[in-house]
């Protein structure tokens, strides 16, 4: 048995899993403590290579934080250039804006690279750890070098202005600000699903269900696999499926089929969804909380249990899941 993916329609490239920040909300579990690999122009290409056969010649950038390694992005970026793939934008935190003239100088060789949009993450999660006037200041020499910027979300920035923009403020600290359910409403604001680190952050908006209940939920986990509206290939070769990160498919095995040989949690997951996963964990011993929020902290679970007793190499990377805590076991 196999499942195909479809055409390639948008995607990203993960340039790297270190990041500056923790960030509460972080499907990738990227952290300070993630290895500090960066992909290579040789990987690179190979990867541009294959979206360009694959249907897809427009991609953005993003991370961990790109800007972590900026010589690194830079031959990344100039190696999209040689295969004519357009870079719609890169995201980035911030964190590394020291100076107007620094942050210009930069954005000026993107520039030279094809380079003409970023991201901007604005939103009280990343201001655990960035003070907000770094993104102002990259705000700022964007106007002046005339790089366009997408704000995710601007919806947050007038309540990050009301707290002092040289520091980071704790999640607490809004709440105290602006009422006991603010962290709660952050989930709707950002049009969040929970995984990754989102899980642990959350928890509480949430109600725990009998593992037994989990099981009668039908998640649309085969449209995920298949989905390539927002897919991700990383530093590693990798393909992301949309909204699970955590898997991890060959490139090379994807224009022939994800097999059941190979792949055998996934094809137990696209056939018969959480019930799949909990079967085939079980058969090798895998045992249930009591209790999870969802069927996708459950599948988290499963997959956790799967990387540690190393039974199949289709979840990681290893950084992802080494960040994950031991969850009610």
């Amino acid at each position: 048995m196999k499942f195909r993916i479809p055409t390639l329609q948008s995607g990203g490239l993960i340039v790297n899993y270190a990041c500056s920040s923790k960030c509460g909300h972080c499907h990738y579990n990227s952290s300070p403590q993630r290895n500090k690999d960066y992909i290579t122009v040789y990987t690179a290409q190979k990867i541009f290579s294959f979206l360009k056969r694959n249907g897809c010649s427009s991609i953005h950038i993003g991370g961990g934080e790109p800007f972590l390694q900026i010589e690194k992005l830079k031959d990344v970026l100039a190696t999209a250039k040689e295969y004519n793939i357009n870079i719609e934008y890169i995201e980035t935190n911030s964190s590394w804006f020291k100076s107007e003239q620094q942050a210009t100088e930069v954005l000026r060789n993107l520039q030279d690279l094809g380079v003409n949009m970023l991201l901007l993450s604005i939103s009280p999660l990343h201001n655990e750890y960035i003070p907000f006037q770094k993104v102002e200041g990259l705000i700022k020499a964007c106007q002046k070098q005339q790089v366009s910027i997408f704000p995710w979300i601007r919806d947050f920035a007038p309540d990050i202005v009301q707290m002092d923009k040289t520091k980071p403020h704790s999640l607490d600290e809004y709440q105290e600000l602006f009422g006991i359910d603010y962290k709660e409403n952050i989930i709707r604001r950002y049009g969040l699903s929970i995984g990754g680190r989102a899980i642990e952050t959350f928890r509480d908006s949430y109600i725990d269900k009998e593992y037994t209940e989990v099981l009668k939920e039908q998640p649309t986990c085969s449209s995920y696999f298949t989905n390539t509206s927002h897919f991700h290939i990383d530093l590693y070769e990798k393909y992301i499926p949309c909204h699970c990160v955590g898997f991890q498919f060959d490139i090379d095995d994807l224009e022939d089929g994800i097999d059941d040989t190979k792949y055998p949690l996934a094809n137990s997951i696209y056939k018969d969804g959480i019930n799949g996963a909990f079967g085939y964990a079980k058969n090798i011993g895998f045992t249930t909380k009591n209790s999870y929020i969802s069927a996708c902290e459950m599948c988290e679970d499963i997959r956790h249990f799967l990387w540690k007793t190393k039974h199949t190499n289709e979840i990681g990377p290893n950084g992802f899941y080494k960040e994950i805590k031991t969850r009610g076991k």
